[in-house]
């Protein structure tokens, strides 16, 4: 959809016998090399969801079907490694930009299901580089889980804190995960404009795309920074110096395009 409210249907799911492609279309992400990345809940080989690779013209490849009793329920994100990062309603797995895939955690595996069950909710990955999520069931309670896993729903602020929802109250966990920026989109041509979220951004002094100097504004609320990508700028961080002299840097890298 355009800004001006234009829609164009890129790939209807479900139009062969079976939905080989899949059906109920979740989340999707677009990923450092131009494609969207997402899931479905339904349809697939084992009638259970798929993962699917759509390029921007619509042309659809599905990367993945899942068994019986999978059903992802959250669309992907993609890690700082490049690799696409998703959870199946038993799973957490991870998927190369060249269409490997592979289960990295299966849930209800520890006694009790300690580890949780039913993940619902799209994972993140936090600035110390770990993937984060929820479960709706499970763990010591019965009541779902946080979970914390090591790359091979939730959202984390860009004050470093985690936020999320249960089911009848919004919570706050807090790591001790440092502030960082957050580009929108994580990505763009030099020349462009870019919006930069954070934290007590009101002062900041310079805006940098790998060490090149951008030109910039911030509203007035101090949550966001309209910034121009630089010549000279390359695929990297981007940097943000407060008015307290203190620097934060992106959460991701920012890919600079054509």
């Amino acid at each position: 959809m355009t800004l001006t409210g234009e829609m164009t249907t890129l790939y209807t799911f479900c139009t062969r016998p079976g939905c080989p492609d899949g059906g109920g279309p979740n989340g999707i992400v677009q990923a450092s090399d131009g494609n969207f990345y997402g899931t479905t809940s339904g349809g697939g080989g084992g009638y259970s969801g798929s993962l699917y690779r759509l390029t921007p013209s619509g042309a659809l490849s599905v990367l993945h079907t899942f068994p019986p009793d999978y059903s992802p329920a959250a669309g992907p994100v993609q890690g700082s490694d490049g690799n696409i990062y998703g959870t199946s309603l038993t799973t957490v797995f991870k998927a190369g930009l060249d269409g490997s895939f592979e289960t990295i955690h299966q849930f209800c595996s520890l006694p009790g299901c300690a580890d949780g069950n039913w993940a619902v909710s799209p994972l993140i990955q936090a600035t110390d580089g770990n993937l984060y999520g929820t479960t709706y069931e499970g763990g010591a309670h019965d009541g779902g889980t946080i979970f914390r896993m090591v790359p091979p729903g939730t959202l984390q602020a860009t004050n470093g804190d985690l936020y999320g929802m249960a089911e009848n109250k919004v919570y706050r966990l807090s790591m001790g995960l440092a502030p960082f920026v957050s580009p929108l989109p994580a990505y763009g041509s030099i020349g462009g404009n870019i919006t930069i979220l954070g934290y007590k951004l009101t002062g900041a002094t310079a805006v940098t795309f790998s060490g090149a100097a951008a030109s910039f504004t911030v509203n007035a609320t101090g949550t966001a920074i309209t910034a121009t990508v630089p010549p000279g700028a390359t695929t990297g961080s981007i940097q943000v110096t407060l008015a307290d002299g203190s620097t934060l840097s992106s959460n991701v890298p920012f890919q600079v395009t054509q």
